[in-house]
């Protein structure tokens, strides 16, 4: 996605530095390919709401976790969009990701009353829903 992290550390003579510069090598596309896939999610989640005026509103984003708020009468409309949108916030790019869903009456905790996954299919790109 065009990130780019200078880490001049690689080239210098302490090993310590040089470690934890070559960890980060690795960490770093992980972590902002990540990061920018939740936050592109989140904006097409907000566009949305506010253009189809769903019942919904866009609270927290939290590293990879988007907490919405939403009357449960639209539970089943929700979820489609978070289906679509958290599986393929960029359209352009297909990768294989797996989403952990949790509806409860508070964003910390609280009662949950729904927990469930949703994955793409390895085969198909198609859309696979598993309670547990």
């Amino acid at each position: 996605l065009g990130r780019v992290r200078h880490l001049p550390e690689v080239f210098g003579g302490d090993e310590s530095l040089i470690a934890q510069a070559m960890r980060l090598c690795v960490n770093s596309p992980i972590q902002s390919a990540a990061s920018d896939t939740t936050l592109a999610a989140a904006v097409r989640m907000h566009r949305r709401i506010r253009g189809e005026g769903l019942p919904a509103e866009l609270l927290l984003l939290v590293h990879d976790e988007i907490n919405l708020e939403f009357d449960s009468a639209a539970r089943d409309e929700i979820v489609d969009m978070i289906r679509e949108d958290m599986l393929h916030p960029i359209p352009s790019i297909m990768f294989p990701s797996q989403l952990e869903v949790t509806i409860s009456d508070r964003w910390n905790g609280g009662e949950v009353f729904e927990k469930f996954k949703i994955s793409d299919s390895s085969d198909d790109w198609g859309v696979q829903i598993s309670s547990g």
